[in-house]
């Protein structure tokens, strides 16, 4: 072992001798604050983007909003393979098992490369056919088209990019995430510019240049991630041959894991695909529409902290899993629920106060102010708690039991929140209260569904995913 590789061998044990034996309130944090900054930079950034494209008009910016609801299918394929990539490696890690990181990362950028060319080959040519599905125009159209086939061209890296951070998740680092996001985001803003309006003898490709500026942006920080991850995330650097050696055993785990973790992604987005129907059909109409999209546009800040937590409770058990330490991962859970509903908690009563100030910040209109601040106030009240079910959620991902979530989600999003939304907003005419109330009461439901799983213990004492993905072969035991 050289010096180089000893340097990384004593950083890797002692974040790993950290994590498993460190108070947990202090674990928690070390893993959480740099996704809380990692998340709020992407979403300014993203917020910067949105404006460069705003100025070439609203059709510029009706055929990105387009362009990104096709483009989620990229995120729900790259959901399932991460949230299986994080359990299994995060086992290994714990297990002290570094071959078994490696094999894992293999069968990852495996199945990452099959998904690129899957969703590449069906997107590329058939996007204009679903654009049209979502109601483009035919000045729409064009726009939104060229975006997407420079994004779907470029999948391999958008997807790799995320499955690369969930095996860095699964080692228990966050910095290295948070650092090669910021470097995204520069070379992400810098590119668009040129590329959006032109730059020297760059000329200007509008639309297209955000996807272009994007692309370059991911393109390069995946190929920085994966080379660094070679180098310095494991003891031994492997080979790239080992790098992309497959193991269909592993392979089935990650799937078994994540298929459900995708799926769990993609009932939530039909449910809110329904629930944003019904809100245009109240008496409250557009007003209702807008009040809505800024309501969750606030939350979707104001749950940051949240969903950080929930990164570090999926890390947390299962490393701890991992070094078979079932008591130690399952309170890992509770402390990151616990760390989480105080935050939130902290941030609601913060935004139930402020409510109509918030929504008059992003439109200045009494009518969606009402409604709008209606929907922030009534979430506000049941927040902490939603945000206790996500990261019980996660938490129950890194132990890889991802079938619950997915089967709870069903049930309170599709099952109750939908019809509950129409009786209360039709049927009882409470009109967009009503849907309101529903969302509150299935986020309720949800989490104490989540809640008294967890604390059945059940997940802690599920088989053995490792022995299930190869184990032996892979630690030669």
């Amino acid at each position: 072992m050289n010096p180089a590789q000893q340097r990384a061998f004593l950083k890797i044990e002692e974040r790993r001798d950290y994590i498993l034996n460190a108070n947990l309130l202090q674990v928690v944090w070390f893993l959480s604050w740099p996704v809380i900054t990692q998340m709020l930079v992407n979403s300014l950034v993203g917020a910067v983007d949105m404006k460069m494209v705003g100025s070439l008009g609203s059709e510029a910016v009706a055929a990105v909003g387009l362009a990104h609801q096709l483009v989620m299918l990229l995120a729900i394929s790259a959901m399932g393979v991460a949230t299986g990539t994080t359990a299994l490696v995060a086992r290994y890690y714990g297990q002290g098992d570094h071959k078994g990181t490696v094999a894992t990362s293999a069968q990852s950028f495996i199945l990452t490369l099959v998904f690129a060319v899957v969703i590449s080959g069906i997107g590329i040519p058939g996007n204009p056919f679903f654009l049209r599905l979502l109601g483009a125009s035919r000045e729409v159209l064009p726009m939104a088209s060229g975006y997407l086939n420079i994004i779907l061209s470029g999948s391999f890296f958008f997807i790799g990019k995320y499955i690369l951070w969930s095996i860095y998740q699964g080692l228990g680092d966050t910095k290295t995430p948070l650092k090669l996001d910021v470097l995204t985001n520069i070379i992400n803003v810098a590119g668009n510019y040129t590329f959006i309006f032109g730059l020297g003898p760059i000329p200007a490709f509008g639309v297209q240049g955000a996807a272009m500026g994007t692309l370059l942006a991911h393109t390069i920080t995946a190929v920085i991630a994966f080379f660094y991850l070679k180098q310095k995330a494991f003891i031994s650097p492997p080979r790239i041959k080992e790098m992309f050696q497959p193991e269909l055993a592993k392979i089935r785990t990650i799937l078994a894991i994540g298929i459900p973790a995708s799926l769990q992604g993609a009932a939530q987005a039909g449910a809110n695909t329904l629930i944003l129907g019904m809100v245009a059909r109240t008496a409250e109409g557009t007003h209702a529409v807008s009040g809505y999209s800024v309501g969750l546009l606030i939350f979707s800040f104001a749950i940051f902290p949240g969903a950080a937590v929930a990164t570090a409770a999926a890390s947390l058990v299962g490393i701890n899993l991992g070094n078979k330490n079932p008591k130690r991962a399952q309170e890992s859970g509770w402390k990151c629920s616990l760390v989480g509903f105080v935050i939130i908690l902290c941030l609601s009563v913060i935004i139930f106060i402020f409510a109509p100030a918030l929504i008059a910040f992003f439109v200045d209109d009494p009518r969606v102010i009402a409604v709008g601040s209606s929907l922030v106030r009534t979430l506000a009240v049941v927040e902490p708690l939603h945000a206790v079910g996500i990261i019980l959620s996660r938490a129950m991902h890194g132990a890889g039991e991802s079938r619950t979530p997915f089967l709870i989600s069903i049930l309170a999003w599709m099952g109750v929140r939908v019809p509950l939304a129409w009786f209360l907003a039709f049927h009882l005419d409470l009109q967009a209260q009503g849907i309101w109330y529903a969302i509150a009461f299935t986020q309720v439901l949800a989490a104490v569904l989540l809640l008294w799983v967890f604390s059945r213990g059940v997940i802690f004492r599920a088989k053995e995913i490792t022995r299930e993905a190869g184990y032996e072969a892979a630690s030669g035991e």
